[in-house]
């Protein structure tokens, strides 16, 4: 179970993936096959999409740390656990990850594509943030059942 839901945190939200093909298409990790059409190259896309999640795992691990209320370096592997879970609702975005990868028209992306993004990334991070917020308490019903 714990693969699909990392693919989720990883892939799965709308507004990293349109970070990531601005970032592709600012880089020229494109092809323009006719004129205002493109399409990203899926290699750069993917990486920059793990990227993106690294560093919000990063930060997350940084900020609880400096909260006090849990110490994520102590067990590490625990919050990243709990971190990934929270992800759950993220497979919503899996709607729009490969759309993304195809040849996209300017007029498409700025009144279909990217508008379907936005909202339904907003949804996913509304949740996922709610979800990250409750850590501590995961953490907390973490070592009470461990114990």
């Amino acid at each position: 179970m714990a693969i699909p839901i990392l693919s989720f945190a990883i892939f799965g939200n709308p507004l990293y993936q349109i970070i990531s093909f601005l970032w592709c298409n600012n880089l020229n990790y494109n092809i323009e096959p006719s004129t205002n059409v493109t399409q990203i190259e899926k290699l750069p896309y993917y990486i920059f999409l793990i990227i993106i999640f690294l560093v919000r795992l990063i930060l997350y691990i940084t900020i609880f740390h400096f909260q006090g209320k849990i110490k994520p370096f102590e067990n590490l592997t625990k919050f990243i656990v709990i971190f990934i879970n929270t992800h759950v609702f993220q497979f919503l975005g899996f709607i729009t990850l490969w759309i993304w990868l195809i040849e996209l028209e300017g007029n498409i992306v700025g009144f279909f594509v990217a508008p379907i993004s936005l909202v339904i990334g907003i949804i996913v991070s509304i949740l996922t943030i709610l979800r990250i917020i409750k850590i501590p308490k995961k953490w907390k019903n973490y070592n009470n059942e461990k114990n």
